[in-house]
């Protein structure tokens, strides 16, 4: 009954503050994932660049 009686207590407020923290790592995890998706298109890019340097160079792309 104890144990009941705390949960109950303790819902509203884990509620709100889980609401708030989902929010916080949906943001987070939305920055994360433009950051690696940029990052990775910049590392892509730069090595297709180089690719198509050194294909040119070579006579072959």
């Amino acid at each position: 009954m104890l144990e009941q009686q705390e949960l109950h207590q303790h819902l509203p407020v884990n509620c709100s503050s889980a609401h708030l923290s989902q929010e916080d790592v949906l943001q987070t995890t939305l920055r994360w994932v433009l950051f690696l998706a940029l990052h990775n298109s910049g590392m892509n890019w730069g090595r297709q660049g180089m690719q198509g340097m050194q294909g040119m160079q070579g006579g072959e792309f």
